[in-house]
């Protein structure tokens, strides 16, 4: 055959890998992990590990918006920034104290950590292990962050979306909202007590009046 022929061939195969790549591919975008409700995260979107034990960091965070059981059967990425100021420590990511009915899978290397930040992200899949009295399926909706070697720790811009491609943090859907309930709530507090300064002052007025 002519080397026309097999170069054609080989254009082919890559632009038909290259359009089964594009089909598989799955962006997400929609953050299901809340920074402002249960342990929430400070005004920079950090947060700051447990002590455990005098040795490491640990903390779960039931910050999910949704359960568990709600990831089961699709395709997911949790990612993050961290850093341990105090010096290097592996750090994992999993949900699996308290018997799980509804256990997080990772898959992917994470990176140890330092004391400059570091982005992860991770592949995740969640396993249905079946309705039974062993498993609990309120020990399900945490994710649990975990450096075995260092206190100190803090992880920051967490992450969880469905799709097989991390994207840019955004905060959750539900955050947005809990910030403009906030700002709604500090803007008609101020209202309220400016008419409450002007009534005071208009009485303090009228009572001087009197007094004349």
């Amino acid at each position: 055959k002519s080397t026309s022929y097999e170069a054609a061939k080989q254009a082919y195969n890559k632009a038909n890998a290259a359009k089964d790549s594009i089909d598989n591919l799955e962006i997400g975008g929609r953050n299901y992990f809340s920074s402002k409700t249960k342990q929430a995260f400070n005004s920079d979107n950090e947060y700051t590990l447990a002590n455990y034990q005098n040795v490491g960091s640990f903390t779960q965070f039931y910050n999910l918006t949704k359960p568990m059981s709600y990831f089961v059967g699709k395709v997911c990425r949790l990612s993050f920034d961290c850093i341990s100021p105090n010096g290097s420590t592996p750090i994992a990511v999993y949900n699996s104290n308290g018997s799980p009915r509804y256990l997080m899978n990772t898959a992917g290397t994470i990176t140890p950590i330092d004391n400059a930040w570091t982005h992860q992200e991770i592949a995740i899949t969640v396993t249905d292990r079946g309705d039974s009295e062993s498993y609990s399926e309120s020990t399900s909706n945490k994710i649990e962050f975990y450096c075995s070697q260092q206190m100190g720790c803090k992880i920051r811009n967490v992450k969880f979306e469905i799709g097989n491609r991390a994207t840019d943090w955004t905060p959750a859907p539900e955050d947005i909202d809990a910030g403009i309930s906030d700002a709604q709530s500090t803007a008609d507090a101020a209202i309220t007590n400016a008419a409450t300064a002007q009534s005071t002052a208009d009485t303090a007025k009228t009572n001087a009046a009197t007094a004349q």
